[in-house]
């Protein structure tokens, strides 16, 4: 599945250049305002609060930790809502079910392809925020490596928590998907 992905990759990079010059255009100045805007302010509200006496620093910290709390429930609930509708909502499962590849391989596929879908946002939105609290608190490098080491496990667990979610209220028939069985023992194990 993914080398059918990949394959297809430069079909869908042709459709995209094909489309209108000026919507690229639009898209491309919006999500780039976004990121400088979004680091701007950020920077400048950190630095603010960074400035209260005595409290500034815990205070900040303690910001971003509610902030990437709401996102966790956020991700948990995003991943419940999007791994449902791709894995018993969707009629591309239906057709690869029917097709000779394991159960087990479509359940990973769908689990990670909800995994992308509900996760990127996340990074997108969060990048200028992140960038802006390590300029105020004078981080070194490895900081912002640590940051992108953290995410894979911050959007992997809310995922495997919507799996177990959505296979614990999917239809008896669905929950004889293999994944569904390794959602629900990686959920305990958690």
């Amino acid at each position: 599945m993914l080398r059918a992905l990949l394959r297809s990759m430069p079909a869908r990079y042709r459709a995209i250049h094909g489309k209108s010059r000026l919507l690229i255009f639009v898209l491309g100045s919006f999500v780039t305002g976004y990121l400088v805007v979004g680091y701007w302010l950020f920077w400048l509200g950190l630095t603010k609060l960074h400035q209260f006496p005595l409290i500034g620093t815990l205070l900040s910290q303690r910001i971003l930790f509610l902030i990437f709390g709401f996102f966790f429930v956020m991700l948990i609930f995003s991943n419940l809502i999007i791994g449902w509708s791709t894995l018993f909502k969707n009629r591309e499962t239906a057709f690869l079910l029917s097709l000779p590849v394991s159960h087990r391989a479509i359940y990973f596929w769908k689990f990670f392809e909800s995994l992308f879908v509900s996760s990127w946002a996340l990074m997108f939105l969060s990048a200028p925020m992140m960038l802006a609290y390590g300029e105020t608190q004078h981080v070194r490098w490895l900081f912002y490596a640590k940051v992108l080491a953290a995410y894979v496990p911050f959007v992997v667990i809310p995922a495997l928590i919507g799996s177990c979610g959505h296979c614990a209220s999917s239809p008896p028939r669905a929950t004889r998907l293999p994944g569904c069985w390794f959602a629900r023992a990686a959920g305990s194990a958690l």
